[in-house]
């Protein structure tokens, strides 16, 4: 990484458990958009009164060595288990509903069941590096929870009550979206300007990195890459975010955002 510096958005769509492709259709569970890319939603202060957090823990696997010879003769890496603790101040009611797998009832009410389906979702999360390009952090599949809420009366102070969830990482097979890179063991490699962690065997992959200062960065392609649409697996008429210093783009910024607040 770059080093980051402050948060200015995630993205998130829920996507097809089978084929990994974005749910578009908001009948069978899609997002609003407010991106311009079916089924994709921005978190940030138009939308959401601002992202709070993106926390990213388990990025790496954990290592395990092999002695011979009174010495480390080998050193393996496990399968990365990232999860992603995210928060925002206040996402739209219709937007969290249902990317934590919530089924919604014919009044506009939304219900958590015993017997529910886990959710897929994909994730991409936008911050600024040192060097003062975007940097992003995406993740292929994972489901999300819901955290703790804990509602508390007003006082002399307003007492505010944030969203609070955790994205688990899961792998989606290397074939799945816009790359098919594979190795030979647990690996990571370098495409247009995207750091991919890659496990192989399966040729799963788990997130990439991306860099908008890096060469051959295209912010369309990695929207495409981490929100593959059904058809012919590109997004379209995408939106880089406001003060983006994307390469290889020249899109306005979003201004519209969901109705569902």
């Amino acid at each position: 990484m770059a080093g980051y510096i402050g948060l200015k958005s995630w993205m998130i769509a829920r996507i097809d458990p089978k084929t990994k492709k974005v749910i578009t259709d908001e009948s069978k569970g899609g997002l609003t958009t407010n991106m311009n890319v079916p089924g994709v939603f921005r978190v940030d202060l138009n939308s959401s009164g601002g992202a709070t957090q993106a926390n990213i823990s388990n990025l790496q696997g954990t290592i395990t060595k092999t002695y011979g010879s009174n010495a480390v003769a080998r050193a393996a890496a496990g399968t990365p288990e990232p999860t992603v603790a995210l928060g925002a101040n206040g996402i739209p009611f219709d937007i969290i509903q249902k990317i934590t797998g919530m089924v919604q009832n014919a009044d506009g009410s939304y219900t958590r069941t015993t017997d529910a389906e886990i959710n897929h979702c994909a994730l991409l999360i936008n911050s600024t590096t040192f060097d003062g390009d975007d940097g992003y952090v995406g993740f292929y599949d994972g489901t999300v929870t819901m955290g703790n809420t804990n509602i508390q009366t007003n006082n002399q102070s307003e007492k505010i009550t944030a969203d609070t969830l955790t994205f688990t990482a899961l792998g989606v097979d290397a074939e799945v979206g816009q790359s098919s890179t594979t190795g030979t063991s647990i690996d990571t490699v370098t495409q247009g300007g995207a750091v991919k962690t890659l496990t192989t065997g399966n040729s799963v992959k788990v997130y990439s990195m991306f860099n908008s200062g890096a060469k051959g960065f295209n912010y369309d392609k990695m929207i495409a890459e981490i929100f593959p649409q059904s058809g012919n697996g590109n997004a379209s008429s995408s939106v880089a975010p406001s003060g983006s210093s994307s390469a290889s783009s020249s899109q306005p910024a979003s201004t519209s955002s969901a109705t569902g607040k």
